[in-house]
């Protein structure tokens, strides 16, 4: 009988720390989408890197973002190709591979920027491969 009471007291003090969470989950007014949101830049994914469209690659997946971002792409010779900023919800942005001014952009070496518009003045940096 003590067993069986003890067992019932664990599994009711682990139903209420379920409980408080949820609570605070609904009070802080994040939805499921907004749980995945970063707070930083440390764990950004850039996919399908290289890219390659005789792959059937279509976009590139900038991820692990923050809510609020500016994406730059640059060619290697510096010349801005496309600049966007960005609100998300999920922490992605899919990148359909084409320029400012809605042109496929060509094989490359290219450079992207991303920089955390969340207050903070961080900022990171990498290479894309680009194969047409």
């Amino acid at each position: 009988m003590t067993v069986i009471r003890i067992e019932k007291e664990k599994a009711m003090k682990g139903m209420r720390a379920i409980i408080v969470l949820l609570i605070a989950f609904v009070l802080t007014g994040l939805g499921f989408a907004d749980f995945a949101l970063r707070a930083n830049l440390g764990s950004i994914a850039v996919y399908p890197n290289p890219f390659r469209a005789i792959l059937g690659h279509s976009s590139i997946t900038f991820d692990n973002l923050t809510r609020s971002v500016r994406i730059r792409i640059f060619k290697i010779n510096g010349d801005l190709v496309f600049e966007r900023d960005i609100e998300t919800t999920d922490g992605k942005y899919v990148w359909n591979t084409l320029n400012n001014d809605g042109k496929s952009i060509a094989t490359g070496i290219y450079v992207y920027v991303v920089n955390n518009n969340e207050g903070t003045q961080e900022v990171k940096t990498g290479k894309l491969v680009i194969q047409k």
